[in-house]
């Protein structure tokens, strides 16, 4: 399944901040948060692009992100089931 992760900025950010990946880090849980792999990606500084492939008999995938602007801002988040799995 297709990732696409965009950055931005509160409105309450500098006005004319652009907002753009100096380095991202994404991490996936196919198992409640138990382990984590790394998705590698593309950054192509204004979104970060992966594939998601989850292991068989998946039910929902966590996410972890971490990431830097220009600024040297940085960001550190994680969402538990994020999306569901059909199986198929």
């Amino acid at each position: 399944m297709p990732l696409q992760i965009k950055p931005y900025y509160e409105r309450t950010a500098k006005a004319g901040s652009a907002a753009v990946f100096r380095s991202v880090k994404v991490t996936a849980s196919y198992d409640a948060g138990q382990s984590w792999k790394p998705v590698p990606g593309v950054n192509l500084r204004s979104s970060y692009q992966a594939l998601l492939v989850p292991p068989r008999g998946t039910a929902a995938v966590s996410l972890h992100v971490e990431a830097t602007d220009l600024n040297g801002n940085t960001i550190s988040q994680t969402i538990d089931s994020l999306l569901g799995v059909r199986a198929g």
